[in-house]
């Protein structure tokens, strides 16, 4: 094991420069997650620039000229304004990527599917955002996880009556997570967000986070307030019930 991963890490780190210049504990993390496979591990660090990557591709040119707009000549094709994955997905972080990848079935798929999730992911941001304004991309990743919605609809059933007006399991959740973030920010509990990690937003997608995670939490939330993902895995742990969430992490605190 100890030589597949070294020399997994090293096809990586050569192939860095095309892959977006992934640091080393980034690569690492790749490899560790494709279990020391040189092929599957460079696949996933290829479709993680994919959807992080702001550069345009070559823009391609129209095989049957354009008509002359009106007051300029006659001139070459026009070129169609390339559309990047990222610009189509609202520019995710790189550990929502890793987060969106690794929260799809593995397969020839995988990048489509995480694009479909990080756009659903977008939509719902801008949904929910006015109305709480506490919510960050990161939560509607929590939310739009499938495994995640099955267990939401599970226990709270959608009526008929919602699911005319267009309700789903994601929104609902949302809105859940935002009435607590948001009481605890108007009371100054919210701890302040750090700098965005994969392992956090990994946890955020799965359907259920490993407790190394929220191992330290306790602690830090006597000193500097209550994380978001405190609080998300309270809502995880007690069915999406926010009064039942509540009570459980006043109690750790």
């Amino acid at each position: 094991m100890p030589q597949a991963f070294l020399r997994a890490n090293r096809c990586l780190t050569d192939a860095a420069r095309k892959l977006g210049s992934p640091d080393r504990a980034t690569i690492a993390r790749y490899v560790r997650a494709a279990e020391c496979n040189e092929q599957e591990a460079h696949a996933f660090a290829l479709a993680v620039w994919k959807l992080v990557n702001t550069k345009p591709p070559k823009a391609v040119k129209s095989k049957t000229p354009a008509p002359p707009a009106r007051g300029r000549s006659k001139g070459g094709n026009e070129a169609k304004a390339p559309v990047t994955l990222a610009e189509k997905c609202g520019f995710p972080s790189r550990a929502e990527a890793e987060a969106a990848l690794l929260a799809v079935k593995a397969g020839k798929d995988r990048l489509a599917s995480a694009v479909a999730m990080l756009e659903r992911v977008d939509v719902l941001h801008r949904f929910i955002s006015p109305t709480f304004p506490v919510l960050l991309r990161a939560d509607a990743l929590w939310a739009a996880a499938e495994p995640r919605q099955a267990r939401y609809l599970s226990a709270k059933p959608l009526s008929e009556e919602e699911r005319a007006l267009g309700e789903d399991g994601p929104r609902q959740l949302l809105r859940r997570l935002g009435k607590m973030l948001q009481d605890l920010d108007e009371r100054g509990r919210l701890a302040p967000e750090p700098k965005p990690r994969a392992e956090a937003l990994l946890s955020g997608a799965a359907a259920t986070a490993p407790a190394s995670v929220y191992a330290s939490a306790t602690s830090e939330t006597r000193n500097r307030g209550v994380p978001r993902e405190m609080a998300r895995q309270a809502l995880d742990d007690h069915d999406f019930d926010v009064d039942a969430a509540n009570t459980a992490r006043c109690a750790a605190m």
